[in-house]
């Protein structure tokens, strides 16, 4: 006699198909976490290379940047005006680019820049202050240096004095653009 065995009894075989199907998903499913994972490591990579990000250390210059704020910069060219991060030793120090090489750099007694006897405009300043200044003046910038100074006069260590001088322009790591954090001052660095 044959012996039958009743539906409910039968265990339920798997199929190839359905653990082929699993198996497949999985991997599919794996691939594109890599990948997305793989593009995201990527951005951040690039970014870091092209738009490095620097966090302020000091109040060198304040009142556009105070100590603290998250600044990100371009590696470009900088021209008069443009606020750099300069490698100076083991220190990135934030300063603003006031002349290049072959101009003459003059202050009077109440903190006025000149730049070839013409003076230069600074609504980015607070306050005039000649601050820490042992150069002779006027100060003709050697051809291949450029003349940086902190917009906080007063307590900048800066070109004006020969703790620091002029800076090569192999010196500059990037030009700083814009402003991160805090999430108040979020913007623009230009002129501001």
């Amino acid at each position: 006699m044959e012996e039958r065995i009743s539906i409910e009894n039968r265990k339920p075989r798997k199929s190839r198909k359905h653990d082929a199907d699993r198996n497949g998903m999985i991997g599919i499913l794996k691939s594109k976490v890599f990948i997305a994972f793989s593009v995201l490591i990527s951005l951040v990579l690039i970014c870091l290379l092209v738009f490095p990000i620097y966090r302020v250390e000091d109040d060198s210059m304040y009142p556009t940047l105070r100590k603290g704020d998250v600044v990100v910069g371009f590696h470009s060219r900088a021209t008069q005006g443009d606020i750099v991060v300069v490698r100076y030793n083991k220190l990135l120090l934030v300063r603003r680019l006031i002349s290049t090489g072959g101009h003459l750099f003059d202050m009077n007694d109440g903190g006025k820049v000149y730049i070839d006897k013409i003076e230069l405009k600074e609504p980015y300043l607070d306050s005039l202050s000649r601050g820490i200044l042992d150069i002779t003046l006027p100060y003709e910038v050697p051809e291949d240096r450029l003349f940086i100074m902190g917009d906080n006069r007063k307590e900048s260590i800066d070109s004006r004095s020969t703790a620091l001088g002029t800076v090569s322009r192999d010196m500059i790591d990037s030009v700083l653009y814009f402003c991160i954090w805090p999430i108040n001052d979020f913007g623009l660095l230009e002129n501001r």
